[in-house]
């Protein structure tokens, strides 16, 4: 009898769940969009019982797609968007909507950590650096402004965990999504000592128990098996989070093999075989989800979203074209802007869209968007163009970050299905990209750990051979390479000349006049 896999991955605005076989083919999607929620500027929230019905929904029409027989699905991966404070009361019920790794009304408070230098203290312990979407930060703002809140709760949770108790009633997290912001990560273990620095001892009782994503599984409970259309009893595995969950899904498990994510954010991971933090202060150091191994990450805050972005400002035109030329929108967007050299006529661009900041290779939560050395003879397709290579740069700035040897980088993401803008990526950063076949990794990866629990795999070296096939790869043209070396030093001293700007703009923003 054949035996299938369910994937769920809950990214920030859409829920997949995804029916796998063995060998790693993705038979039918589910896809559930799901509303952020941004009730005052800056924040960033979400219903977390939507979130669980949209998981039902996603479930019921991924099986039904499939074809598959409910009782030949063996289990289910969990994974989800990381960061960020799911809390849940008592009763096992949302104590208020989840805080998303997105959100910035912690802002202040990193940067007070910051100037009082626990910031810096931490990461000798942790690894990573502090910003303001991670739970340490968000749990230490409610206490200064929603203690009620935490009064009234008695865990607090990340996205996939929360899922994960809804299916099988069981609380914990792993050691991919717990270790940022509370572990030694030398250890892999929660830390007292950063539970003082952040001034949250009190709220020890929050943090639920760790395990490897190998370990940490419960049987689907009858009511979430009714609901779902699926066997009572299944083991359902929590983790690793979406971005490690990734990194498996692709292959990257071994040390020196990297994996970017050019989806909403722009994220940078290499596999390593030992807790290495430097340079120190910089990006994240994070337990990959299987012993002896860690990443080292940059995750900037927004990647494909730039490319909406000014998409939709100065779009109109290349959606006219398409129509009368009757082709894909996004063709007709690069067939313009391609014939342009890296530097796009002398225009750049930074990627910071994100109202809370940036987080990689730096953390600023005042830091914005800008373009640089716009003239009158430049047009739309000049400012598309620098929107595309800003993303490349900031990759290029986060690996610069990373002095560990890379043996590949695997692409996956939404931009990933752009020929132009992986060819683009592999110029710019003057390493070779292998894109994967499928475009669930997230899913994948997560639905693979679940497949080692039941023993479909005898391991996740097993797992990865079988079911990891290579679609495209890219080689970079060094003489291209040079020329983006060359913007991008030019990239790295703009900002680093505005550091103090961005700060004036945010004081000028909230003055009453």
């Amino acid at each position: 009898m054949e035996k299938y896999l369910i994937g769920i991955d809950a990214g920030t605005s859409m829920v997949k769940s995804v029916v796998f076989d063995d060998e790693g083919n993705e038979l039918a999607v589910g896809r559930q969009k799901t509303t952020v929620l941004n009730p005052r500027p800056n924040w960033d929230e979400q219903d977390m019982l939507e979130v669980w019905e949209a998981v039902v929904i996603t479930v019921n029409e991924a099986v039904a797609k499939s074809g598959v027989p409910a009782k030949d699905i063996c289990a289910i991966g969990v994974t989800g968007q990381g960061d960020g404070c799911w809390l849940i009361d008592e009763e096992g019920e949302p104590v208020r909507p989840a805080i998303l790794w997105s959100d910035g009304r912690a802002g202040d408070l990193i940067a007070r950590w910051q100037a009082e230098g626990i910031s810096e203290n931490a990461y000798k312990i942790l690894g990573s650096a502090l910003f303001p979407g991670v739970q340490a930060a968000i749990i230490k703002w409610l206490d200064e402004n929603e203690p009620e809140t935490l009064a009234k709760s008695r865990r607090a949770l990340y996205c996939k965990d929360w899922l994960k108790y809804k299916l099988t009633g069981e609380i914990t997290t792993d050691e991919t999504d717990g270790c940022v912001p509370h572990f030694d990560i030398a250890k892999r273990q929660y830390s007292e000592e950063l539970l003082k620095m952040y001034g949250t001892v009190k709220y020890r009782y929050l943090l639920p128990p760790v395990k490897t994503p190998l370990e940490n599984y419960a049987p689907l409970t009858d009511e979430a098996a009714s609901l779902l259309g699926l066997p009572s009893g299944i083991p359902v595995v929590g983790g690793p989070f979406d971005v490690i969950a990734t990194a498996t899904g692709v292959g990257a498990i071994h040390p020196g093999d990297a994996c970017s994510i050019i989806g909403t954010t722009c994220f940078n991971e290499v596999v390593m075989d030992g807790p290495y933090i430097e340079p120190l202060n910089v990006g994240f150091t994070m337990c990959h989800g299987f012993a002896g191994l860690w990443v080292r990450a940059m995750g900037v805050m927004m990647g494909t979203p730039n490319l909406d972005w000014i998409l939709a400002q100065v779009g109109r035109t290349y959606e006219e074209e398409a129509a009368k030329r009757n082709m894909s929108f996004y063709d007709v967007v690069e067939e313009h802007v391609k014939g342009l050299d890296i530097g796009a006529g002398g225009i750049i661009y930074h990627p910071y869209l994100s109202a809370s900041g940036e987080r990689a290779p730096f953390v600023k939560p005042t830091a914005r968007a800008q373009f640089f050395g716009i003239t009158a003879t430049h047009n739309r397709d000049n400012l598309v163009r620098a929107v595309y290579e800003g993303v490349g740069f900031a990759m290029m700035d986060c690996y610069q970050y990373i002095p560990i040897k890379i043996n590949r980088v695997r692409i996956s993401g939404g931009g990933a299905q752009s020929a132009f803008w992986c060819q683009l990526l592999s110029d710019m950063t003057g390493l070779p990209l292998e894109v994967p076949e499928g475009s669930e990794f997230g899913a994948k990866g997560t639905a693979l750990v679940a497949g080692v629990v039941v023993g479909l795999y005898e391991n996740i070296e097993e797992a990865v051979k079988k079911t990891v096939r290579l679609e495209r790869q890219y080689q970079p043209d060094m003489e291209k390479t040079k020329r983006a070396r060359a913007f991008y030093t030019l990239y790295r001293r703009l900002y680093e000349h505005v550091w103090d700007d961005w700060d004036l703009l945010q004081d000028i923003l909230m003055q009453r006049f």
